[in-house]
C-alpha cells in the first residue's frame, strides 16, 4: 500500500495540467488505503497475541492512534508552511511526499517475518 501512495503522489506532482492522470492518482491512492486500512490495527493485535499481551490492546491501539493523529496535524503545519512559502508550491509538495512513504515501505519491510504468516488468523473449520 505504501508504494501505491507513493507511486499516486507522484502522479499527483506530474499531473499539473493533465485530468487523466489526476484520475489515475486519485485511482492508486484509493486502491493504497483499501489494501492499507485494518492492516495496522491487524498487525499489532498480531503482536499482542504471539507476545502474551492482548490484555493491553485497548491501551496499546489507542496510543498509536494518538501518536498517527499527532503525526498528522505536525504534517498539516508543514504542509501550510511550504504552501505559504514556496513559489512553485503544487508540484513540490506531492513530490516529497513521496521520501515519507518510501521510508514507511523501508520500516514496513524490516518488520518480523511471522507478520506474514497469515495462515494462522484465518479461520478453521475445527468449531464445527
Amino acid at each position: 500500500s505504501f508504494l501505491l501512495y507513493a507511486v499516486s503522489f507522484s502522479f499527483y506532482g506530474f499531473a499539473t495540467s493533465s485530468f487523466g492522470l489526476l484520475l489515475v492518482a486519485s485511482w492508486l491512492y484509493g486502491m493504497g488505503e483499501a489494501f492499507r486500512s485494518g492492516c495496522h490495527k491487524a498487525m499489532i493485535i498480531a503482536w499482542l497475541e504471539r507476545e502474551n499481551m492482548l490484555r493491553h490492546k485497548t491501551f496499546l491501539y489507542s496510543r498509536t492512534r494518538s501518536f498517527s493523529n499527532l503525526g498528522s496535524a505536525v504534517n498539516a503545519v508543514l504542509a501550510i508552511t511550504l504552501i505559504t512559502f514556496l513559489p512553485n508550491h503544487s508540484t513540490i509538495i506531492f513530490k516529497a511526499s513521496i521520501l515519507p512513504m518510501l521510508a514507511d515501505f523501508a520500516m514496513v519491510w524490516t518488520y518480523p517475518s511471522y507478520m506474514n504468516d497469515t495462515a494462522r488468523l484465518l479461520p478453521t473449520n475445527d468449531d464445527n
